[in-house]
């Protein structure tokens, strides 16, 4: 076959691959939008039912649980709603397994990758490149042959190393149980809304990634504008379509990522984050965004609520492996033991599922209990790398005369003396007449180390404000003492105690 036929045959290949990929975002739509009308059909069939039999629920305007509500009607109404979530799932199920799962699985493992490059620094890598390759493909340029698998392991790991990983967070620990809400695939006007309320009603901040291609009606352009003027609410980028962008041409990855721009800004609010579909980034997708002057982040703490959400509160093993068989049943445990485990940080939901509306203040009730509080996405203290902002500088090292328990409390060295924790509770050096001093501290002092043979010279503190004119120092006093070496020198110092 001629170069020129194999560049054909690769051209078609990669054509189809993004045909393809383009399928499986429409039916990843079709997925979401389907399953989330069907069971909305069914609980507005449900309260039809229910309602003139119980209107004191508190599903039909009352006060009272359904609970309380009791008689042969009832039963029925409950039974009929059952058996239309029974006829909703399974078809909704196969299809999230086929075209929403993939891509978080992928994006689920990088994440696990990146956490256990946290726990063990010295890999030098955050993915594993032993790994198989996985399914994610982009159309090649000449020269022939098949199209590159850009989500190969190897190109995984440098994009989380270099820093364009749409997963990995560039802060990774010091969140001190700070966390920051986000909620991607908004905006659906009647899950939104109850999730809004109930960040309205518990006071917690949150950041919402919208699709353009939600935005369809009224109702959708006001939750838009109420997320936009809220300042407890951030309004996010999240592309147009919700297509995997790895898989994208550049002209299309703009295209999907300038929509939502406009849309944004012409809320009045300018736009700072974007989150890609499924977290799934190269360094050429990243470039272009950062080129935008937006930010991309992922997250720390994954819900997996869409998978809740397909098996009506169930995560199925079929459906994401991810989740551990003891939370499989409980979104607010899973959610918890990954609070723990990070100590704060970004934590993922999606707004559009009714599942996760009506779990979502339990789970920050529970997380509040737990000593949880949360930020905005902006929130510089809690996330410095992602915002830009130089992390705070660490505790000035120990010198001359800080309190010290151990050796290693006073690894420092001056003009190649090593310090030391002296048996009175304080650094030290030894010295010959001369100390150094370091600004901030207390100015030092050389003098004989009382009761030590042969005599030595040890650097001390002066008695200054820094010390608190030696109170700070229980085990010295303030004393006048002459230098080592020099007795005509003399200055007021905190001393060892005899």
């Amino acid at each position: 076959m001629t170069a020129n036929g194999s560049f054909h045959l690769s051209l078609m290949a990669g054509l189809m691959m993004i045909l393809g990929s383009s399928r499986e975002a429409r039916a990843d739509r079709h997925c979401q939008r389907d399953f989330i009308q069907e069971v909305r059909a069914c609980k507005k069939a449900f309260l039809r039912c229910v309602c003139p039999v119980c209107p004191r629920a508190k599903r039909c305007g009352g006060k009272e649980s359904l609970k309380s509500c009791t008689g042969a009607k009832v039963t029925a109404c409950v039974a009929t709603r059952k058996a239309c979530f029974d006829r909703a799932r399974p078809p909704r199920e196969a299809c999230f397994r086929k075209h929403v799962a993939p891509g978080w699985e992928r994006a689920h493992e990088e994440l696990l990758e990146s956490r256990k490059a946290r726990k063990a620094p010295k890999s030098g890598r955050l993915l594993d490149p032993t790994k198989p390759a996985l399914p994610f493909f982009i159309l090649a340029a000449p020269p022939p042959g098949p199209p590159t698998p850009i989500f190969s392991a190897v190109s995984i790991a440098l994009a989380a190393s270099s820093s364009c990983s749409g997963v990995v967070v560039p802060d990774q620990s010091g969140f001190n149980k700070r966390i920051a809400l986000t909620f991607d695939d908004g905006p659906n006007p009647e899950t939104t809304a109850q999730v809004i309320a109930i960040l309205k009603r518990q006071n917690t901040p949150a950041t919402f990634f919208i699709n353009g291609k939600w935005i369809d009606s009224q109702a959708d352009r006001t939750i838009i504008k109420q997320v936009a003027d809220d300042p407890m609410f951030l309004l996010a980028n999240h592309t147009y379509a919700h297509i995997n962008l790895a898989q994208q041409t550049r002209s299309k990855v703009a295209s999907e990522v300038d929509s939502v721009a406009t849309t944004i800004t012409g809320t009045g609010e300018p736009q700072k984050f974007m989150r890609f579909p499924f977290g799934s980034s190269t360094c050429t997708t990243m470039q272009l965004v950062r080129d935008r002057r937006l930010v991309a982040t992922g997250w720390h703490i994954d819900s997996a609520d869409w998978c809740f959400s397909s098996g009506g509160g169930k995560c199925k093993k079929e459906t994401f492996k991810w989740v551990p068989d003891r939370y499989r049943s409980d979104m607010k445990a899973y959610v918890l033991s990954q609070a723990r485990e990070e100590g704060g940080g970004i934590l993922l939901f999606h707004d559009i599922h009714d599942n996760t509306a009506d779990n979502l203040e339990a789970i920050i009730l529970a997380l509040k209990a737990e000593g949880f509080s949360f930020v905005r996405l902006d929130d510089a203290a809690t996330f410095p790398k992602l915002n830009g902002v130089a992390p705070p500088p660490p505790p000035p090292a120990k010198f001359v005369g800080d309190r010290c328990t151990a050796a290693v409390d006073c690894a420092f060295t001056s003009s190649g003396a090593a310090g030391f924790c002296h048996a009175r509770g304080f650094c030290s050096l030894t010295c010959n007449g001369t100390c150094p001093d370091l600004a901030g501290k207390a100015p030092t002092f050389c003098i004989a180390d009382p009761g030590v043979a042969p005599a030595r010279g040890v650097c001390v503190s002066k008695a200054a404000p820094q010390n608190h004119n030696c109170a700070d120092l229980a085990g010295t006093t303030k004393g006048t003492l002459p230098r080592f070496g020099n007795a005509a020198k003399t200055a007021d110092v905190c001393a060892p105690k005899r």
